[in-house]
Parts: structure tokens; sequence; C-alpha cells
């Protein structure tokens, strides 16, 4: 799956709703889309956050302290399935290289947040440096642009919830007639508010995420 594909493809929206002939393939997957990416901002998370890809590479504003939130400087939340061997990099002496500091979830001192997301077969928001005493740094650097993270981002397999939810909303919106080709973020975005059972269907998502995600610290 491409990184800014679909969080639902057009089989599986048939699947729950058919009456779409193969005709309209391409202007349900173009709607699917445009709900996926309505669902990102509506979410704060970075397109295609949710969509398995790699290998990718993103640079994070270091902010001092333990604590390393995957978020870039817009607030975007980004989810961190793996890191590459060696592959978070720092950048300590601003010299544009990342080759200060060459680290991964198998050093002692590197921990992926939530505790227990691996077991729960769900992706990292926040990385951890641990105060264990064989440990090259206590803190995070405190620099803009100082970490680089090369590795596998997403999630394995889009959440249930968030696939539902981009069906139910495709649904409610051509079934009032709102849909169309052609239809930027922010008409979506529009058109939800004007449809009670799509509106509701975007605050349940809002909700589940907004609570599973570390504020900025």
């Amino acid at each position: 799956m491409a990184l800014l594909s679909a969080y639902a493809t057009v089989d599986e929206y048939k699947s729950r709703n058919g009456k779409i002939s193969s005709a309209q393939d391409s202007e349900l997957d173009g709607l699917l889309t445009t709900v996926s990416r309505m669902l990102e901002r509506r979410t704060g998370m970075m397109p295609g956050a949710f969509n398995s890809h790699t290998p990718a590479t993103y640079v994070f504003d270091g902010r001092g302290g333990r604590i390393l939130r995957l978020r870039d400087r817009a607030g975007r939340q980004y989810f961190l399935q793996t890191i590459t061997a060696d592959s978070l990099k720092l950048d300590t002496d601003l010299d544009g290289s990342y080759d200060d500091y060459l680290w991964d979830l198998s050093d002692a001192w590197v921990r992926g947040l939530p505790e227990n997301a691996a077991a729960l077969s769900e992706p990292y928001t926040a990385l951890e440096l641990r105060p264990v005493s064989t440990a090259p740094l206590t803190s995070w650097p405190n620099y803009p642009g100082s970490i680089q993270i090369v590795g596998t981002f997403g999630w394995a397999a889009v959440p249930g919830a968030v696939k539902e939810r981009v069906i139910g909303i495709t649904r409610e919106l051509i079934e009032t007639h709102r849909a169309g080709p052609t239809l930027t973020v922010q008409e979506v975005d529009q058109a939800i508010e004007l449809n009670p059972g799509a509106r509701s269907l975007m605050h349940m998502l809002e909700r589940e995420y907004s609570h599973r995600l570390p504020a900025i610290a």
C-alpha cells in the first residue's frame, strides 16, 4: 500500500455497501482518499499516518528531556513500528550530518513508548532515553532538526476503527449527494459538519485518537 493510499479500498467499501458500479470505482477511490486526508487533518496526523511505509526517513526537533514525542514542527503525529539498525541518528554539533550517535531499539537506553505497544501490535508514538549506566546521553539534544529516524513507520495494518470510519463517512456523503470526484479536503470537511451521521462518526474517531496521543511537553 502506498503512503497516501486511502485507508479503505473500493472493494472493502463495496463489501459493506454494494450498489456501486465498477464504472464508479475511480470516483469512489478518490472520495475514500479525500476522506482519509481529511481524517488526518482533523486528528492531527501526518499524511498517510496509518499506512505502513518503509524505508522512511523523518527528522524531528530535539526538545531536551528524556522523552522524544514523534511529532513534527507542525504538531503532526508519526507512528513508528521499527528502527533500522543504527538508524536513530543524532546531529548534536549541528553540522548537518547525523553521525554523532547511531542507535536503535536494541540499545538498552532507547525504549519505545507506550511501553506495551509492540505486545499489542501497535506502533510507538514516542521514544525514551532510559537512565541506565551505559547510556551515552541522558537527554535528547535541544536543537531543531537534530534527530533523524530511518525505519518502518505507520501501522502494520490500518486500524479497524479508522477503516470503518472512512467507509462510514464516505457512505454518508454519497447518500446525501454531497460527494463528487473533485471534492477537496476542505469541501469534505464542510459536508461532514452538515451531515449528522458523518459528523458523529468523525467525532468518535477524534475522541479515540486524541486521548491516546501524548501531549508535547
